[in-house]
């Protein structure tokens, strides 16, 4: 039985990159992400500014998006600090609440490709946990999970792919939790780690704990890197 409801909603999530993975089989690995435009969903702070780093440190024009303006500013300007070429990279944040409407997030992506480029990678790592047994949990928590945990994904993927699919290239990573697939990443320390442990189960922490507890730069990292040994099928992604 599930413990709590972000279980369901990264399935739902996992589900979604698996019906992509299964329809490709050509591998092409990138080498570099020079001068192209990386999207990091949750990049003001945790894993999600970790693989906005990564990004940087291997040329990418980057834009983190996140609801807290001061904290996106703050994490831009330690972007900034790791770019590959300061004087040709563009780093920048988006203000936006991925729980919006479908509309209001395609058009913040609209105006980001229109002033940087077509978004050759994004990162979805907006999430959060409310963690509890779910017989317990208030609806208001299940739902705020569900939006943003899966309509944070699923709008600004459904935004991307179409393009992504007629340039026949671009690639999209999901970020998962080990307690939902004993998976990726496993146990970060992050400020919403920090959070979910507060209200976490004792049946959650001795599955997720089980990967030990790891650093948000080396996640960020290996999301990135992972990500650019990339699958690309004959005619579409």
């Amino acid at each position: 039985m599930f413990h709590y409801i972000v279980s369901i909603t990264i399935i739902l999530i996992f589900l979604m990159a698996l019906i992509l993975y299964v329809s490709l089989d050509k591998k092409v690995v990138y080498k570099t992400l020079q001068n192209k435009h990386v999207v990091v969903t949750g990049g003001s702070s945790g894993i999600g500014k970790a693989a906005a780093i990564e990004a940087a440190k291997l040329g990418a024009n980057v834009t983190i998006i996140g609801r807290d303006i001061a904290k996106l500013k703050i994490a831009v300007s330690e972007i900034i600090e790791h770019c590959m070429d300061k004087s040709e990279q563009k780093i920048q944040y988006a203000a936006l609440d991925v729980t919006s409407k479908y509309e209001t997030i395609s058009q913040c992506l609209s105006k980001l490709e229109s002033d940087v480029g077509p978004i050759f990678m994004l990162v979805n790592c907006a999430g959060t946990c409310v963690c509890g047994q779910f017989e317990n949990m208030k609806e208001q928590d299940i739902k705020m999970m569900i939006d943003l945990n899966y309509f944070g994904t699923a709008y600004p993927t459904r935004y991307v792919l179409k393009p992504m699919k007629e340039r026949d290239e671009g690639l999209i990573v999901f970020v998962s939790s080990e307690a939902a697939f004993i998976a990726f990443p496993p146990d970060t320390d992050t400020p919403g780690f920090e959070k979910e442990e507060l209200t976490k189960p004792e049946e959650t922490k001795l599955i997720s704990g089980s990967g030990g507890l790891h650093s948000a730069d080396v996640i960020g990292k290996k999301i990135i890197q992972d990500a650019m040994v990339n699958i690309i099928g004959n005619k579409h992604l």
